[in-house]
């Protein structure tokens, strides 16, 4: 809370590009909530907000967010919106995502979600506005640690690891959706709790059981409390006759069960927290490849330490 407020007066910016409003570090939000007699999902949106009214020239949003949208219209920038309709076609393969829109192309040599065409929408609509045109094939773009980055692993596995965050049911689902699109024989899922969730901690962990419900996959393992106490006994009969479900509190147990289970040619989805990058670590086939991970260093070696990993 007040966030917004201070980092928009403080910047006071020409354009901005507001890219998402969600249930996202809603911890702390909870008083603001009940105080104004909202729900906690408007007041973020009204602390967002303050960068939309805030902004001078051009104002970018998602337009399929009502609450995005509204508190727009107090802004007196001129506003562009994205529309997910307006996108013609998404194509996922072992390491390209291709969209196309707008009558042209788009490459990354990365894997991302159908969800991140706001993103590439918005870059594009802030190009025309400064009179650039965008490199389709967006060939310096690289991902940050722990975003979709595909990696070898032991016994010839794939690993995606997306463990840098697990903060909202909606980044979840777009990652678990992307791995239902991925191109792969033998997945397994490994999906661990969210944090700063607050009050409704409860609630939006048992949406992950909603999720899971539609997927097809091998294995899933869910990995933390929240998410067992919440998710698991949501699934439906039909995903538990079809699809292999564990659970394990701790991320070494997980990784003792993988190493010893994996058999070869699997490919393993991480999302989640819990130091589950401490897992990847050790299932690596290269451990150069440790470089590539999220939360490096003194302290966090110290932290995975004490997870036993």
């Amino acid at each position: 809370p007040y966030e917004g407020t201070f980092l928009s007066d403080l910047l006071k910016p020409d354009i901005t590009l507001w890219v998402s409003s969600l249930h996202t570090h809603t911890s702390q939000f909870g008083n603001v909530a009940r105080q104004s007699n909202q729900t906690v999902e408007e007041v973020v949106a009204a602390e967002y907000g303050n960068f939309a009214r805030a902004t001078k020239e051009l104002l970018i949003v998602d337009g399929d967010n009502p609450a995005m949208v509204s508190e727009s219209l107090n802004s007196k920038a001129s506003i562009s919106e994205v529309r997910k309709k307006s996108l013609d076609a998404y194509k996922l393969e072992k390491q390209q995502t291709i969209f196309e829109f707008g009558d042209k192309t788009y490459n990354f040599s990365v894997l991302m979600p159908e969800a991140t065409y706001c993103q590439v929408a918005m870059v594009d609509l802030l190009l025309k506005s400064l009179g650039k045109l965008p490199d389709y094939n967006y060939k310096k773009f690289q991902l940050p640690p722990g975003r979709t980055s595909v990696l070898r692993g032991v016994r010839d596995t794939t690993i995606i690891d997306s463990t840098y965050n697990n903060s909202n049911i909606d980044s979840l689902s777009t990652v678990v959706e992307l791995f239902e699109a991925y191109p792969a024989k033998h997945k397994w899922l490994v999906i661990g709790d969210m944090l700063e969730q607050g009050a409704d901690e409860a609630r939006e962990h048992a949406k992950i059981a909603e999720v899971l419900n539609k997927v097809h996959v091998d294995r899933i393992i869910l990995v933390g409390p929240r998410t067992i106490d919440n998710a698991l006994p949501k699934l439906d009969d039909s995903l538990l006759q079809r699809t292999i479900v564990t659970k394990f509190e701790q991320p070494r147990d997980v990784y003792d069960y993988l190493i010893q289970e994996i058999k070869g040619g699997e490919t393993l989805l991480f999302k989640g927290v819990r130091y589950m990058e401490g897992i990847i670590e050790k299932l690596l086939a290269n451990s150069s490849d440790e470089a590539k991970l999220v939360r490096r260093g003194p302290l966090w070696d110290k932290k995975r330490r004490d997870w036993g990993l």
